[in-house]
């Protein structure tokens, strides 16, 4: 049995960031060699925006007044969702980590001169994810001018937007460390959380104004984009907009400890394959 430990080696901070510069760089490469997979996403995102348009206008006619939203925001709404996901399956979009354990595959990446998690966590960068950013960036932009959408309090907004995600990465890669605790648990606690995230993006935070205890659903970040970043990308006022800036902060931590912890038990029961 090999025992191993997930304690940050002294091998620099600089060595780790030319890690990451490193699998950017590839990152990049791939996105430019596979022109036949380009050629077909483009179609794809495209097709995917203006069928889900053509549904939230559905939505709109049906809710629109029930729920106090116009039309732009519905199409703003489904831009900052569907870009959301795709930023971010840059690092999300691998496979789970049950297939390395079970497989043997960190025999080789605990030997390297890297810190386990940040290796196990840089090195699967998805160029899938940074093509569809890269493709739904432009083509949102092309609906924004259309639908002719006003921005306020953009870098107040970005802000917003950048730390929902990190909180969003921040569960994503707890859930996926519990399969050190027992293979397999990751997707069965994920899938129903994940689903549950994907119900927001049909039925936004508005939908449950008068629901009483809103903030079970603050975990889901379709529901935060809608109840927060939203508004203040509109220029409205949100009220206690610190406090929910300080949970998704303090969740953040405590997660990211988490995770921590769950991987340092693994990598300490770690028996190597081969």
């Amino acid at each position: 049995m090999v025992k191993m430990d997930l304690k940050i080696k002294n091998f620099g901070l600089v060595r780790h960031l030319d890690f990451l510069k490193e699998n950017i760089l590839i990152m990049f490469k791939l996105v430019t060699e596979f022109k036949t997979n380009f050629y077909s996403i483009v179609l794809e995102r495209t097709v995917y925006l203006f069928v889900n348009i053509l549904l939230f206008s559905i939505l709109f006619n049906n809710f629109g007044s029930v729920i106090g939203w116009e039309f732009s925001d519905f199409i703003l709404f489904l831009l900052l969702v569907d870009f959301f996901a795709v930023l971010l399956g840059i690092v999300t979009w691998k496979s789970w980590i049950r297939y390395e354990i079970t497989l043997g595959g960190f025999n080789s990446s605990i030997t390297k001169p890297i810190n386990i998690f940040w290796f196990n966590y840089i090195h699967t960068l998805s160029y899938y994810g940074l093509l569809y950013t890269i493709l739904t960036f432009f083509i949102s932009i092309v609906f924004i001018l259309y639908f002719n959408i006003v921005f306020m309090n953009i870098f107040l907004g970005i802000s917003l937007f950048l730390l929902i995600g990190f909180f969003w990465l921040s569960i994503s890669e707890f859930f996926r460390s519990l399969d050190w605790i027992m293979i397999g648990l990751s997707g069965i606690s994920w899938t129903p959380f994940r689903n549950l995230n994907q119900g927001f993006k049909n039925f936004p935070s508005p939908f449950f104004k008068n629901f009483e205890f809103k903030f079970l659903f603050f975990l889901f970040p379709n529901f935060l984009i809608a109840y927060l970043l939203l508004p203040i990308l509109k220029g409205d006022t949100v009220i206690n907009l610190m406090n929910y800036v300080w949970f998704l902060v303090i969740g953040s931590i405590v997660l990211i400890t988490c995770t921590s912890i769950v991987w340092r038990y693994g990598l300490s029961k770690y028996e190597a394959y081969g």
